[in-house]
C-alpha cells in the first residue's frame, strides 16, 4: 500500500512537471532597436503582431553602428532607429546590402515664430536662427527650399549648409547657434529653426505651433531597415502591424506631436 501511495505521488509530480513544459514559441522576426522611443513603439507593434499570430522578438542596442553590422550579418531581421539619409550613407559606406522596407516616425525641424503667424507675412530681412552643425543646418535649409523660401545651387552635397544658398528672394538673415540655444533665440530672432529634441521643453508642438515643419517626404524620416535579399513574407506582416491604428494612437497619445508617425 505504501509502495502505491509513493508511486502515485512520483506520478502525479511527472505529469505535472511535464505539462507545465509548453514548448516555446517560434520566433518569426529578430528587431534590433535603440532604448528609449523606438523600443517603446515597437513593444506596441509587438502587442498588435502578437494579435495577429505574429512573433517578434525585440534585441536593445546602444551602438548604432552594431545595429546595422547586425542586420547586415544576419544576427537581426529588420532594425528601427534611423533616418533613411543615414541608412543610405552607412550602407554606401559600409557596403551593406540593407535597405529601408517602410517608414515609421520622423523628430520634425519646424520653423517657429513670436512675430508671425504664417509664412506669407514674413517680413523681407527678417533674422532666423538656426542650428550650425551640418545635419539639422541641412534640414532646415530642405525644409525652407521645399517651402519656396530660398533656393540652393543645384549641384551642391547632400548636406548643403548655408553657402549652399543662391537665392534668397526674401533677402533673410541667418544666425547661427547651437542647436540647444534655437528656443531661446525666439526672443530676439524672428524666426527660430528648433529641431523636435528641444521644441517640448518650450511648450511648442510642431502641428499647432510651428509656421513650417517637416513631414513624411522628408529624407530624415526614420524608417525599418531590412536586407536586400532577404524575401520573408513576415518582413510585410510587420510593416502592417508597425502602420496600424493602435500604434499612431500610442504615438499621437505619448509623444504628443514632439514625434509624428509618418504612414
Amino acid at each position: 500500500m505504501r509502495f502505491c501511495s509513493i508511486f502515485l505521488v512520483l506520478l502525479s509530480i511527472f505529469i505535472l512537471s511535464g505539462c507545465s513544459k509548453q514548448p516555446s514559441q517560434p520566433v518569426d522576426l529578430k528587431i534590433g532597436v535603440t532604448p528609449g522611443q523606438h523600443s517603446a513603439i515597437l513593444k506596441e507593434v509587438e502587442k498588435v503582431a502578437r494579435n495577429r499570430g505574429l512573433s517578434i522578438e525585440l534585441v536593445e542596442y546602444t551602438d548604432y553602428l552594431a545595429l546595422n553590422q547586425a542586420l547586415a550579418h544576419g544576427d537581426i531581421d529588420l532594425n528601427s532607429f534611423q533616418p533613411e539619409a543615414y541608412l543610405t550613407e552607412i550602407a554606401r559606406s559600409q557596403h551593406y546590402n540593407i535597405r529601408p522596407i517602410a517608414k515609421t516616425i520622423i523628430h520634425p525641424i519646424g520653423i517657429y515664430s513670436k512675430v508671425y503667424h504664417n509664412l506669407s507675412q514674413i517680413e523681407s530681412g527678417a533674422t532666423l536662427a538656426l542650428p550650425n552643425d551640418p545635419v539639422n543646418q541641412t534640414r532646415v535649409l530642405l525644409l525652407l527650399e521645399k517651402a519656396g523660401l530660398l533656393t540652393l545651387r543645384h549641384n551642391a552635397s547632400s548636406t548643403p549648409m548655408l553657402e549652399d544658398v543662391i537665392s534668397n528672394p526674401l533677402t533673410l538673415r541667418f544666425k547661427e547657434l547651437n542647436a540647444n540655444h534655437t528656443v531661446e533665440a525666439l526672443e530676439t530672432c524672428e524666426l527660430a529653426a528648433i529641431s523636435a529634441g528641444y521644441i517640448a521643453n518650450a511648450g511648442l508642438v510642431p502641428m499647432r505651433d510651428a509656421l513650417l515643419f517637416e513631414d513624411a517626404s522628408s529624407p530624415y524620416t526614420h524608417v525599418l531597415a531590412a536586407r536586400i535579399n532577404d524575401a520573408n513574407p513576415a518582413l510585410q506582416r510587420l510593416v502592417d502591424a508597425y502602420h496600424s491604428p493602435p500604434v499612431k494612437d500610442f504615438i499621437n497619445k505619448t509623444y504628443q506631436g514632439s514625434l509624428q508617425a509618418c504612414w
